[in-house]
């Protein structure tokens, strides 16, 4: 062993940032697959699943609440966008309707110089 490498054991710390785990496309299906029937699985499910996509188990849970976590903030995406759709439409008809309404005060009142023209 070099002294290279053994300077790096000697600073060796389990609870150290890991790299990143990126998830391949067959992973992905399986994964997806599984949320789609049970989107919170056992522990034995789950190992099942670590098997079969070849990943950690831990993995898999991280997966699978990083995933439920989505779904919640999409789904609140959703109700937040509909909320909006609807307040501009209702914005919109007030509008229109504040619009007919000053439409309609006109044609009744008139300006001063069309009251003359009348008289």
């Amino acid at each position: 062993m070099s002294k290279d490498q053994q300077h790096n054991m000697a600073y060796f710390n389990p609870t150290a940032a890991q790299p990143r785990k990126r998830v391949g496309r067959a992973q992905l299906a399986v994964l997806e697959a599984t949320f789609n029937e049970n989107n919170k699985p056992s522990s034995a499910e789950r190992e099942k699943l670590a098997a079969q996509a070849d990943m950690p188990i831990r993995c898999v849970q991280i997966w699978f609440q990083n995933r439920r976590a989505k779904e919640k903030h999409v789904a609140a995406m959703a109700k937040a966008r509909e909320a909006a759709e609807a307040a501009g439409a209702a914005a919109a008809d007030q509008v229109a309707r504040e619009g007919a309404k000053d439409k309609a005060d006109e044609d009744s009142s008139g300006t001063p110089e069309q009251l003359s023209m009348t008289q």
